[in-house]
């Protein structure tokens, strides 16, 4: 039998033909050589510069606690194989309901966590992004859960993955298990009588120009053990485990959006506010003391449509009082929307949270519709009494008042309703 490559003219049956394959056998005896060359020299350097290869050294007093878990563990009446799971570097909890005849199983909680995180993300590869993992170990984790419980809990569907009943039953149950470790988390704060540690914020763009600079100077002046960073964000991440600490969210009361309903979530209300009507200093509306909706009918309008829900809600509003708004300045932020109102272009309907420091030349009237926005403080349920969450809530709850609030009288008239909500109310 005789190989020919066509596409590159190359035919060993030829003189040419075997010159040209030889050549190109050198060519790649030479490369792989030059590559080992690259490499040991690497290995040289790194370990030059003190890096170790191989398998790390043991640590003794590691390797010591090990066998002690382990004794202890058998010592209990455990086997060799339960013993061995629990020092398998993750903790472990018993479930009495799901128990073998010997006993309550043990299962891992790293393993209970990845099947969690797939009951909100959907698939293995979100999983795997979430949790700093590869997709083989994910998939590897899930097989050995579904040994340790003797149940199926994933089966595939198409290129997808999704849980069985016994899956779902097992995430339902280990909710519990979850709070109650972040609840532990929270006695030991107590416990420790100190405030410290990181927490992570996430807030909607006016949010974090008007009231979150102040907050995070007082959690800093008070706290100085407590760090703290935030991030501008427009949604609700489904994955548990990349959830920050704090997520500020928006809830329009009259048109109102889906909160998740979900018992992993605790939501208090922060503050409310009404809705502006927000005009040129020459616009003839600005004599009025408030201005109904309906008369912004024939009216040009400037809306941020980056803002989905923002927008959506007002479309709906004008819809509920029997028109369309007239939108001829789709804008991608609201600067550029209150540019284009200061120019006489258009009108715009605001929360009075992203007028604060923004309304020079500009005529502010309250609108005379009860299109309110309450701003919820979100956070894992487990860490609700979680005293870093808590001076978090007290600091914003101060900002508002020391800030919005002040700002918002020079065009809120006295029916207005913004306001903070009483600390000790709660919404689920």
């Amino acid at each position: 039998m005789q190989l020919r490559s066509v596409s590159d003219g190359i035919d060993p049956a030829t003189t040419s033909g075997r010159l040209m394959l030889n050549m190109l056998a050198t060519l790649a005896e030479y490369e792989r050589e030059l590559i080992v060359e690259r490499v040991n020299a690497g290995i040289a350097a790194a370990r030059k510069g003190g890096t170790r290869f191989g398998r790390p050294l043991s640590d003794p007093v590691v390797i010591a606690d090990k066998l002690r878990i382990v004794t202890e563990a058998r010592a209990k009446g455990r086997t060799a194989e339960e013993a061995a799971r629990l020092e398998d570097g993750a903790p472990s909890v018993t479930f009495p309901d799901a128990c073998p005849v010997g006993g309550p199983r043990v299962i891992n909680v790293q393993r209970l966590r990845l099947l969690r995180e797939l009951s909100f993300l959907g698939t293995i590869s979100a999983v795997a992004d979430s949790m700093g993992l590869t997709r083989p170990v994910v998939s590897q984790q899930l097989s050995q859960l579904e040994k340790d419980t003797g149940l199926v809990l994933v089966e595939r569907a198409g290129r997808t993955v999704r849980l069985t009943g016994a899956g779902i039953r097992l995430v339902e149950q280990s909710h519990e298990v979850f709070e109650s470790l972040e609840r532990i988390d929270a006695e030991i704060a107590v416990t420790k009588n100190s405030i410290s540690g990181d927490i992570r914020i996430s807030v909607f763009p006016s949010f974090s120009a008007t009231v979150l600079p102040t907050a995070m100077a007082l959690l800093r002046g008070s706290h100085s053990q407590l760090r703290s960073t935030w991030s501008n964000t427009s949604r609700l991440k489904p994955s548990l485990t990349s959830w920050p600490n704090v997520r500020m969210l928006r809830y329009w009361t009259t048109f109102p959006i889906r909160i998740p309903a979900t018992k992993q979530f605790f939501y208090q209300p922060l503050f409310a506010g009404d809705f502006y009507v927000v005009m040129s200093e020459q616009h003839p509306y600005r004599k009025l003391d408030t201005v109904p909706l309906a008369h912004l009918a024939s009216e040009d309008w400037a809306l941020n449509r980056s803002a989905r829900i923002y927008h959506t809600s007002i479309v709906d509003a004008c819809l509920g009082e029997g028109f369309r708004p007239n939108i001829t300045c789709d804008c991608k932020d609201t600067t550029t929307v209150l540019q284009m109102i200061r120019a006489g272009l258009a009108i715009s309907v605001l929360p009075g949270l992203a007028l604060i420091g923004r309304h020079t030349g500009l005529i502010v009237r309250p609108l005379d519709l009860a299109l309110r926005r309450e701003v919820l403080f979100a956070t894992l349920k487990g860490r609700a009494n979680h005293p870093a969450i808590l001076e978090c809530f007290r600091a914003m709850r101060s900002s508002y008042a020391r800030c919005v609030q002040p700002g918002l009288q020079g065009f809120a008239d006295s029916q207005s309703t913004e306001h903070p909500f009483d600390p000790d109310s709660t919404a689920n």
